[in-house]
C-alpha cells in the first residue's frame, strides 16, 4: 500500500536567495512513496509583472531556483493565486524549471479542462486535480484551473472509471483564519459524496481542521510548509499558529484510506 505526504504552501521568498539558504536541503518530511506540495510563487526569466503590485519579495532568479533541493517534492500543484504574477511566459518559464528538476506539476491549462495528473503507485491507481478559487488569476489563456463544483462532479465520476482514488488540491478559504469558510466545508463534502477520497486544501497560511466524512478525508488548510511570513505583504503580527503546518501522511490501499 503506497503512502503519499501532502503539504501546504512552499513559497521561495526572495530573502532564501540574498542569504543564500536553500530551506528544502534538510527538510525532515516521514517516509512516503511520494510527495505533493503547493508551489507558491513563480519562478521567472525576466519576465515583465502581470499585475502592477507583484512584489519582487515573492520571487527568486530562475539561477538560484534551480540550484535547490526541489524534488524532495515529486509533484507540485500550481493552481493558485500567484501563479499567474508574470501572465502565461512566468507560467510557462515555472513548469519548465520544475520540469526540468525531476519534478512533475498539475493545475494549469489553456483551455477549461482540468489539468490532471495521474499516476500508479505501488499499484494504486491516482488522479490528482489541483484548483484554485476565483479571482484576478483567471486567464482566457494559460493559467490555473478553477474550482467549479458541478464540473468537479462530473469529473470525478469520469475519472473514478479507471482511478482508485481521486485527490482534489485546492487553493482555497480566508487567509490567517484558523476554520474553514462555512461554503467550503459544503464544497467539500459534496464532492466527497462524487467519489473523491481527499479534499486537501491550503492557501491560508495557517492549518484548519481535519475532517473524516462519509469515508473521505478532508483537510481544509495544510498550513505553509515553507514560508517566511515576516516577508508577507501587509503582515503586522507574530501570531505563533502561522509557524504551525501540517505534513499529511495518508496510507491508501486499492480500496479506501
Amino acid at each position: 500500500m503506497p503512502t503519499l505526504n501532502f503539504v501546504g504552501d512552499v513559497a521561495l521568498f526572495n530573502k532564501f536567495e540574498t542569504e543564500n539558504y536553500d530551506p528544502l536541503a534538510k527538510l525532515a518530511l516521514p517516509g512516503s512513496n511520494f510527495n505533493i506540495a503547493n508551489f507558491e510563487f513563480p519562478l521567472q526569466e525576466n519576465r515583465s509583472k502581470k499585475f502592477y503590485d507583484v512584489l519582487s519579495e515573492y520571487n527568486v532568479s530562475a539561477k538560484y531556483a534551480r540550484s535547490l533541493k526541489l524534488d524532495r517534492f515529486d509533484l507540485y500543484g500550481l493552481a493558485n493565486n500567484h501563479i499567474s504574477d508574470y501572465g502565461e511566459d512566468g507560467i510557462n518559464d515555472t513548469v519548465k524549471i520544475l520540469n526540468g528538476c525531476g519534478c512533475a506539476t498539475f493545475g494549469v491549462s489553456s483551455n477549461e479542462e482540468y489539468d490532471i495528473y495521474r499516476k500508479t503507485i505501488e499499484g494504486v491507481n491516482f488522479s490528482f486535480i489541483a484548483a484554485v478559487k476565483s479571482g484576478r488569476w483567471e486567464s482566457s489563456g494559460l493559467g490555473p484551473n478553477i474550482i467549479d463544483q458541478e464540473k468537479l462532479e462530473l469529473l470525478i465520476e469520469e475519472e473514478k472509471g479507471s482511478a482508485d482514488h481521486v485527490i482534489l488540491f485546492f487553493h482555497w478559504g480566508t487567509e490567517l483564519v484558523d476554520a474553514p469558510d462555512p461554503a467550503d466545508v459544503k464544497v467539500a463534502h459534496k464532492l466527497i459524496d462524487a467519489g473523491a477520497s481527499c479534499v486537501i486544501g491550503h492557501h491560508p497560511h495557517v492549518s484548519q481542521g481535519v475532517e473524516e466524512y462519509s469515508g473521505g478525508l478532508i483537510a481544509y488548510s495544510l498550513g505553509s510548509h515553507v514560508y517566511l511570513s515576516e516577508c508577507e505583504k501587509g503582515n503586522a503580527d507574530s501570531n505563533p499558529i502561522r509557524d504551525i503546518s501540517i505534513c499529511l501522511n495518508i496510507k491508501f490501499s486499492k480500496e479506501k484510506i
